[in-house]
């Protein structure tokens, strides 16, 4: 049991389904307010005098003096490549001289650079990697964590990455939510026969890794250069007979179809989303797709096209936030300070970047009913910082005030 008294806000959306549109924008703020957690979730919300009047044995429980703290639910993270070896630091100066992120794929580099470091690492040594950065997103609040394979690109390789992530869950508070992406790229074997490499993904990979439960989700790198929408169809369709629930790396260079390809298979999610067209949208609207934004790989990458928001907000499409962390176009797990580059780089109010990374994050990993929102009866993951008030979160933009981290009714990170 915990008490977390007093709180000077408490901040939240509402519901178990993603907001869309305006509602993106209305959270609800509550002052003065307590919670009381019993076990793995929220029992009760309110004032300390009605929650002690009801709940009297709260008395003896620990407690938090939240008078100059606010509370947001955990804080979901619903796009990473998390089990990754090695560095790509020689390719960011590369772009920094004008070199682009398809060139240096085309090169050789890119993916397949981090493939080689991937395939040579020892599953204890990728496990580690995997617990270090999943352990570092505590200190910015993350409570959910979805974490894709896709630099294995083999069965023995992505299995090992998949392993990695179900391992690293045994020892990490925070959930995991593993995705496999062995559509991310061609591996060097395959280079000059894709279709070879589509059918081991659709027939080996794909039936192995869902006999062995170890993914929720298969992700396709829909974009020109990479794979095609009938190739990510077939890829999905296939998944889908597996019990893999859809998703995509979508229309992140170019317009290329993916964003359609996300509608009409009812994707949870479509990620990146800087050149969806207006079908694609329209689509993606129908089906109830999040729309997954990537600020900072925006940034990392230095591009000067982002996604455009207000298109997003007239088809009712709800936005998430993700890190995208991974060691090539966002080698960071600070969701914090992606969720406002949310705001500064793509001009999403401080209220939709709050629900991004919260019920919206968590319902593009159909994990709405249980997180995302503070709530009676929904688990006590919650993040406490130490500020007056939310929009302090953004304006003081270089500062991370964060208190203390609870996943499932335990303080798993406290700033000392």
């Amino acid at each position: 049991m915990l008490l977390i008294q007093d709180l000077a806000q408490l901040v939240t959306h509402k519901g178990t389904a993603a907001a869309g549109g305006e509602t993106q924008d209305q959270l609800t703020v509550l002052e003065g307010r307590s919670i009381l957690i019993k076990g793995e979730k929220i029992a009760a919300i309110g004032t300390t005098e009605t929650l002690l009047k009801r709940h009297p044995e709260a008395k003896r429980a620990p407690k938090i003096q939240g008078k100059k703290l606010i509370a947001l639910p955990g804080l979901v993270d619903p796009h990473t490549h998390l089990p990754w070896m090695g560095n790509r630091r020689q390719e960011f100066n590369l772009r920094l001289r004008g070199v682009t992120y398809v060139d240096i794929a085309k090169k050789g580099g890119g993916i397949l650079n981090t493939l080689q470091a991937v395939r040579e690492a020892t599953p204890k040594a990728l496990t580690r990697a995997t617990v270090d950065r999943a352990l570092s997103c505590l200190q910015y609040g993350v409570t959910t964590v979805e974490a894709k394979s896709g630099y294995g690109l083999s069965l023995k390789d992505e299995i090992k990455q998949l392993e990695a992530i179900r391992d690293a869950q045994a020892e990490v508070p925070l959930r995991l939510v593993p995705t496999l992406l062995a559509a991310h790229e061609l591996p060097p074997e395959y280079r000059t026969d894709r279709r070879a490499f589509i059918d081991l993904i659709v027939r080996s990979i794909i039936p192995e890794v869902s006999s062995r439960k170890l993914a929720a989700f298969c992700d396709v790198f829909c974009e020109k250069g990479f794979f095609s929408p009938e190739e990510a169809f077939r890829i999905l369709q296939a998944a889908g007979r597996h019990g893999l629930k859809p998703r995509l790396h979508a229309d992140e260079f170019v317009s290329s179809g993916a964003a359609e390809v996300a509608g009409h298979l009812r994707a949870l999610s479509a990620d990146h989303l800087n050149f969806p067209s207006d079908a694609g949208l329209r689509a993606m609207a129908k089906a109830g797709t999040v729309a997954v934004l990537l600020p900072g790989a925006s940034m990392f990458l230095l591009h000067r096209h982002h996604p455009n928001v207000s298109d997003l907000r007239k088809h009712g499409i709800p936005m998430a936030i993700g890190t995208d962390a991974n060691p090539g176009s966002s080698p960071t797990t600070n969701l914090l300070l992606v969720m406002r580059l949310g705001s500064f780089l793509y001009g999403m109010s401080a209220e939709a970047a709050i629900t991004a990374v919260t019920l919206n994050a968590a319902a593009s990993l159909n994990l709405a009913g249980e997180t995302g929102t503070l709530e009676t009866g929904k688990l006590a993951d919650l993040s406490l910082w130490a500020v007056p008030h939310y929009l302090d979160l953004f304006y003081h933009y270089g500062d991370n005030p964060l208190a203390y981290t609870i996943c499932r009714g335990k303080v798993a990170f406290q700033k000392r």
